[in-house]
């Protein structure tokens, strides 16, 4: 028997018993048939952002640009490993963020010199696919992170993300489809000082053609 999570009993109570059993991952089958979990496993889920678009792009990006400035934004809360002695020595997670606080940390220590690398491993996690928090409708990060990170990559963030979000109402010109694209966005807006003035200039040059 499983045990539903806090908030989540209602919900559990109005599935039916296929939909329990196909949800349901118990210690027997992970202790002695793991291959029928494997085989319900997808890989790359997000929720928003167009499933898998964006774990498909942070690949893309670890595998193929490696020399990309902006990979930081390629760090999964689902998916990240740090070394412990490089965790501790810089401050560990922003205890202000609770939305994005990985990816705030990889920054930081992208900065002080380390890189961000792609890995092969598989980690698997129970996904309730309910009460997730959409970064670009909860925005109080973006304050946190901006004001710890004042540049165009961190204000542009949310820019990529937007243009992978099914019926997004970005123009075409303004979208950014890969973390290449995010730097180079940035490169050209670094000049111009605070969020709205970056996206702006941004949404300027994909009409215009220029920032100015």
């Amino acid at each position: 028997m499983g045990t539903p999570q806090p908030g989540e009993v209602a919900r559990v109570e109005r599935m039916s018993p296929t939909e329990r059993t196909r949800a349901m991952v118990t210690r027997q089958q992970i202790r002695s048939c793991f291959h029928e979990i494997d085989r319900r496993s997808q890989p790359g889920v997000y929720p928003g952002f167009g499933p898998r678009k964006l774990f498909e792009l942070e690949m893309e990006a670890l595998t193929t640009a490696t020399d990309c400035p902006a990979l930081w934004a390629a760090a999964s809360g689902a998916n990240m490993s740090v070394d412990r002695a490089a965790f501790l020595d810089n401050g560990g997670f922003n205890p202000e963020l609770d939305n994005n606080e990985h990816r705030e940390l990889a920054l930081r220590l992208c900065q002080r010199g380390m890189s961000m690398v792609g890995s092969k491993a598989r980690s698997y996690h129970m996904t309730h696919r309910s009460g997730w928090r959409d970064p670009l409708t909860d925005k109080h990060w973006e304050d946190i992170f901006f004001a710890a990170h004042p540049t165009a990559e961190v204000a542009l963030l949310p820019v990529l993300w937007a243009s992978l979000a099914d019926g997004s109402d970005l123009p075409e010109a303004a979208r950014i489809h890969s973390l290449p694209e995010l730097a180079t966005a940035a490169q050209r807006c670094k000049a111009f000082e605070g969020r709205a003035a970056v996206r702006e200039a941004h949404l300027r040059w994909a009409k215009t053609g220029t920032v100015e």
